[in-house]
């Protein structure tokens, strides 16, 4: 068999809806920590996939605690680590349990908690004591906390929010096989009423990951090979039923013929994995400083570990850069030209490439630092060295994946592959003379804007704005698949950035009062005008056309104007972007970015107008707003618009 593929899987979405909800499965999240008295090397070993809504992640050090320390977190939002280990050999990670307990509204989060114990924690003694130090005033943790030390300590804490449980992997009664598997839930839940009350795994959220992370780690200490290689290639990267990766065992032919594309919501490398690390801990008696973090910026299946180690000081830029990491970006992108349009289907025509190509250059990585690491062992090498080390590994990942994004990049402009994803919106005022904006046609759905504007029709094969009155309107019109980072409640289909594309004919603003504005741009609830993002026309004064950007709520920022002559008789094509995961640390009032691009008839390429700016977090795309504000009345007067239309392609390539 090609696979260890013992149970069906359970459909995750199904379960997600019974037992959690949408919001539940976006923050899940697979773990297990392993004792050394299994592994061939005598050396315990944690591993988290991390899945979450936000790609972005970064590795990041702090020497603001006790102990200097490495983790990775989402990106500008560096306060709370998802995982990490620190001088003294403690690692830490987490998964998402939130049956553990009614949720706090304060106290420490999950992510406080670890980076709380990477700052102070040696042991896992350490841990249990900060966990017994903050039961009484309460935290707002629910989460299974894998933790092992420099001294064979291997633990699993089940935390609640003022109760902690611990399964110790070093005991045969909590761990017969030498190892602690989590999912997103806990057995302290599970167990808490009486045999015939408790939920069997299979009926759970996250059963079939918990199984599957379970059996790849029974199957491995079986054949003696439960090591850090093991949990990297194949307990890391498993894409359960997959038979055309380099990753995995030896290809199935017979299967991978059968299967072009398939779900991957419920497998261990999921459609929705961000970030991952394996750390590998010391045998007692050696310097816990050789304990080593290997990092997974991205989905791991498109991916490159890269070690790091809390006393080296530095990142490599590549994995904390400005506002992201460049690794992490390349490894999205990548990531992105692997699944369908959906972002739910993984297609197997290119993934042998794609991940024999990345295993060459991580195993080279993995081979040279095992080998430089005995040697470490008799003499712990200076900080530099080990700074070298890090972004030399750093930079080969960088350098392999930017060249496979180099040859897909080739091969879909020759017109070998294509991954367009329209929306639901396209007017392109081709109706008949004197047709009100309610009524113009939309070529791509049925959604119609909710309402006409004064004096304003279809002319000639454009929407001409003239209007005799200063009152503001604001007409709207649904979009799909809407901009956000998380589901609704109606299961609604969403991407995370989206594009709308206003090609304007022409316009003469010239009226005697300065006072005439055009803005479009996207809306959050339209019922209540909660507008996102938007770009503005007006006319600010005399002879002169102002175009920027607008972001409405806490947390957003304008962006600078730019200015055109008060008649424009050429067409002028705008584009106005939302991306609600560039610049989005899920905490605080920014959560996105918006940018305007701009082209003249005469153009070939877009140019950006100003600087990105930010939108507010709990803001998303979900209609166009299109609003006519002043008096367009004067002779000779008109503001001219050709099309309007949303997508989720980047118009702009």
């Amino acid at each position: 068999m090609a696979f260890y593929v013992t149970r069906p899987i359970v459909p995750m979405l199904v379960l997600c809806g019974l037992l959690f909800g949408v919001h539940e499965a976006a923050t899940a999240c697979t773990t297990a920590v392993v004792s050394g008295k299994v592994t061939p090397d005598g050396r315990p070993l944690l591993w988290k996939n991390r899945d979450f809504w936000q790609p972005d992640n970064e590795v990041v050090y702090s020497n603001e605690g006790k102990y200097a320390l490495v983790g990775i977190a989402n990106a500008e939002a560096t306060r709370r680590l998802r995982m990490g280990t620190n001088v003294a050999g403690l690692c830490i990670e987490n998964s998402t349990s939130r049956d553990l307990g009614e949720a706090k509204k304060s106290g420490l989060t999950n992510g406080d908690l670890i980076t709380m114990a990477l700052e102070t924690c040696a042991t896992v003694d350490d841990v249990r004591a900060l966990l017994e130090a903050t039961n009484a005033e309460g935290r707002r943790t629910r989460g299974n906390f894998g933790v092992i030390d420099a001294h064979g300590g291997a633990m699993m804490f089940e935390v609640g929010p003022n109760s902690y449980q611990v399964f110790d992997a070093n005991n045969p009664q909590d761990a017969p096989n030498g190892f602690v598997v989590r999912s997103n839930f806990s057995e302290t839940a599970r167990n808490a009423g009486d045999e015939e009350t408790a939920l069997a795994i299979e009926d759970m959220y996250s059963g079939e990951r918990y199984y599957r992370a379970h059996d790849l780690c029974l199957a491995g200490k079986k054949d003696h090979r439960l090591d850090l290689k093991y949990m990297m290639h194949i307990v890391c990267r498993d894409v359960e039923g997959c038979a055309d990766s380099a990753f995995q065992h030896p290809a199935d032919e017979v299967a991978a013929s059968q299967r072009q594309s398939f779900l991957t919501q419920s497998t261990l490398n999921r459609n929705m994995t961000v970030s991952a690390a394996v750390f590998q801990g010391v045998s007692e008696g050696e310097d816990p400083r050789l304990t080593t973090m290997w990092a997974f910026l991205g989905e791991p299946l498109f991916s490159i570990a890269v070690p790091c180690w809390a006393t080296q000081g530095e990142i490599a830029e590549c994995l904390n850069g400005e506002g992201s990491s460049a690794l992490c970006d390349a490894a999205v992108q990548l990531r992105r030209c692997s699944y369908d349009s959906s972002g739910a289907r993984l297609q197997t025509k290119r993934l042998n490439e794609i991940t024999q190509a990345l295993r060459e250059t991580e195993v080279q990585s993995i081979s040279r630092i095992e080998k430089l690491v005995r040697q470490w062992r008799d003499r712990m090498p200076e900080r530099a060295v080990l700074v070298n080390e890090h972004r030399r590994a750093a930079q080969e990942a960088m350098n392999s994946i930017s060249s496979i994004l180099s040859r897909l990049s080739s091969q879909t402009n020759s017109g070998n592959d294509t991954f367009v994803e329209k929306g639901s919106l396209d007017f392109c005022f081709e109706d008949p003379n004197g047709t009100r904006l309610a009524r113009t046609e939309n070529s791509a759905s049925q959604e119609t804007w909710n309402g006409g504007m004064t004096d304003c029709r279809v002319e000639a094969g454009v929407f001409r704005i003239r209007r005799n009155s200063d009152s503001p309107v604001t007409r709207y019109v649904a979009i799909e698949p809407s901009i956000r980072v998380r589901g609704n409640s109606q299961n609604d289909p969403f991407q995370s950035a989206g594009w709308l594309v206003v090609d304007i004919a022409g316009w003469n603003i010239k009226g005697s009062d300065t006072n005439e504005s055009i803005q479009i741009g996207f809306s959050s609830r339209p019922d209540d005008a909660l507008h996102t993002a938007a770009f503005r026309i007006e006319r600010s004064q005399d002879g002169v056309v102002a175009i920027g950007g607008k972001a409405f709520g806490d947390g957003g920022t304008s962006i600078d104007e730019t200015v055109l002559p008060a008649y424009q008789p050429d067409k002028v094509t705008l584009v106005l972007e939302l991306d609600k995961v560039q610049g989005n640390p899920d905490e605080g009032d920014f959560g996105g970015e918006y940018r305007i691009f701009m082209r003249h008839s005469a153009e070939e390429a877009f140019q950006q107008i100003g600087r990105p700016g930010r939108v507010r977090r709990l803001r998303n795309g979900n209609a166009i707003h299109f609003q006519v504000a002043g008096d367009f009345a004067d002779d000779g007067e008109f503001f001219d618009i050709d099309r309007i239309f949303y997508t989720t392609n980047n118009p702009m390539r």
